[in-house]
């Protein structure tokens, strides 16, 4: 089967799969194919669910793929649902990849759960918004590999860490791909190699399903550019030498997390990893080059001060009901994070868009970014805030009238600011949904790109 006949084939999915179900196609498929496909078992989440792997193919290069590293992004999930069901209906495709394949459809359930109630649809950013839930940095799983460097000690990697860094010490993967996914904007890679000859083949990917390049700022200010809407992996200790020179505060104090997979397996092989963006929504303001006659240092420095007006706003409404909140209270971890961040993160931002290079005009796909698409991440902790209080309020089958009060008018007032930024993004968003199957193809042609050219 060509390369070409296994993208058209991608199903027309018309939602995304659950824990249950993954676990449940991964049983019908070791059941189906039994000479191709091992399940084993790589270790066990938090709350004691299974983390399986699936190997297949015998080829002399090794890969590993791992979806749901961000419990908020399953579309890595769906490609692994469809690219080992063809690994073992097309034994000769398999063949010509020339690797034995390692592939974990969802690296986090207990996250994934917390995020099902927007799997099945409507396919709204008030829908998305309303079911998001995203874990605060030092408990996700991509970003809590051990990290030793320079004045900056992070040992602390979760359960289900343990597992994939385990894996990876035993297969010392070619390639990597994290499978991770944005939630709104334009499709854009972290590769882990300058590869240049593969960069045009790279971008032509989503233009074909007629989703436009992530034109806007990059995801993370560090981040080294390699072309458009290209990017070098960004590493924990990328990110420290960034707060080393931009923070007021100590990086060692102002980082708080630890690394990531592409820099642990660096350990143990020159392995080629790879990340795929792609939103689940856009704009077509994302990709419009035209100036928008205001500088990048302007743009920067509004979202700065708007970002910061909008957690201020929140911490109000945290500090209200924060002696109320039980220690598995999940939600509110990242909004906390955020909140303690501001300070720090504003004030890097400040000092970093002092140099010359943002004195130039910003595009519009630029201004598009810092003042919408960021005002839609933002919302996304208003979320989790409500889901913190109501979960407060759902587990205490008995409480203080005084705790009662606290609790219900914060949730009144942040319920209040939710609805309030959900219309605002609604009216303001003139996007569209893209299709599973759509960002199926992209994730599942990028990576094959990649791994077919190391």
């Amino acid at each position: 089967m060509k390369i070409d006949e296994v993208l058209k084939n991608i199903p027309d999915y018309k939602s995304f799969y659950t824990v249950e179900e993954l676990d449940r196609s991964t049983k019908e498929l070791a059941e189906k194919y039994p000479d191709l496909v091992e399940v084993f078992k790589i270790g066990e989440s938090r709350k004691g669910r299974a983390l399986t792997c699936l190997k297949i193919g015998n080829g002399l290069k090794t890969g590993l793929m791992f979806a749901c590293p961000h419990p908020n992004e399953p579309i890595g999930a769906m490609m692994l649902e469809y690219f080992s069901q063809v690994l073992c209906a097309d034994k000769e495709f398999c063949e010509e990849l020339g690797y034995t394949w390692y592939l974990v459809k969802c690296v986090d359930p207990d996250g994934m759960k917390l995020n099902e109630n927007w799997f099945k649809g409507p396919f709204t950013v008030t829908n998305y918004v309303k079911n998001f839930f995203r874990p605060a940095g030092d408990v996700q799983v991509e970003w809590s590999f051990p990290m030793h460097y320079k004045e900056y000690d992070f040992d602390r990697p979760l359960p289900e860490t343990k597992a994939l860094m385990k894996l990876i010490e035993d297969i010392k993967p070619d390639f990597i791909y994290s499978l991770h996914n944005a939630g709104f904007g334009g499709v854009f890679w972290y590769v882990g190699r300058e590869m240049p000859e593969i960069w045009d083949k790279l971008c032509s990917v989503p233009q074909q399903s007629g989703l436009p390049l992530h034109m806007g700022q990059p995801e993370i200010p560090c981040c080294k550019i390699l072309s458009d809407a290209i990017y070098k992996i960004t590493t924990g200790e990328d990110i420290y030498d960034y707060l080393e020179e931009f923070s007021p505060i100590p990086a060692k104090e102002a980082y708080g997390r630890g690394t990531d997979s592409s820099a642990y397996a660096r350990q143990f092989k020159d392995s080629v990893s790879l990340i795929t963006e792609l939103p689940y929504f856009y704009d077509e303001r994302i990709k419009n080059m035209a100036g928008c006659g205001r500088s990048k240092r302007e743009i920067i420095l509004e979202s700065v001060e708007m970002n910061d007006a909008h957690y201020r706003r929140l911490e109000k409404v945290v500090d209200m009901f924060a002696p109320y909140v039980s220690d598995d209270n999940e939600f509110i971890l990242l909004v906390k994070e955020n909140i303690e961040a501001l300070d720090s993160s504003g004030e890097a931002q400040r000092e970093w868009a002092e140099q010359e290079e943002f004195k130039k005009e910003a595009t519009i796909a630029e201004m598009f970014d810092s003042l919408l698409i960021s005002k839609f991440y933002a919302v996304l902790c208003t979320s989790m805030t409500l889901r913190a209080v109501t979960h407060e309020l759902e587990k205490r089958a008995q409480c203080t009238e005084e705790e009662l009060e606290v609790l219900k008018q914060a949730q009144e007032i942040v319920r209040g600011y939710l609805e309030e930024e959900c219309s605002y993004l609604e009216k303001e968003l003139d996007y569209q949904v893209v299709p599973i199957k759509d960002l199926v193809k992209i994730q599942l042609e990028s990576g094959l790109i990649v791994s077919q050219n190391i």
